[in-house]
């Protein structure tokens, strides 16, 4: 499975749904990482948007910079936009809905 991510571009105004197709263990492991730190209350809003910010570019290899998410989404849209992009990739790329759908069977 994949993840994907849909951005505005300023310069066109227009959205674009950028594509990772594989879904490594490292990105679930760095996905993980992610989880405990959110988890840990220790950061302040900003370390963890820019935590967020930097794991999901990473996801994504080159092909969205951290300025292009920042950018591109909606300021009331970018907890839940980076919140799902984590869920999926430690799902191993399945739609969170997807994965315990799959347990119960």
């Amino acid at each position: 499975m994949s993840v994907k991510l849909k951005l505005r571009n300023p310069e066109t105004n227009k959205e674009q749904v950028f594509t990772q197709e594989l879904i490594t263990a490292r990105d679930v492991r760095r996905g993980l990482e992610l989880q405990v730190e959110l988890e840990k209350d220790e950061k302040n809003n900003l370390e963890l948007l820019d935590l967020a910010v930097d794991f999901t570019a990473a996801v994504f290899k080159n092909k969205v910079t951290e300025d292009m998410i920042l950018d591109g989404l909606a300021g009331d849209k970018v907890w839940g936009v980076l919140g799902e992009v984590l869920k999926t990739v430690i799902n191993g790329g399945n739609p969170v809905e997807d994965a315990g759908k799959k347990e119960k069977q």
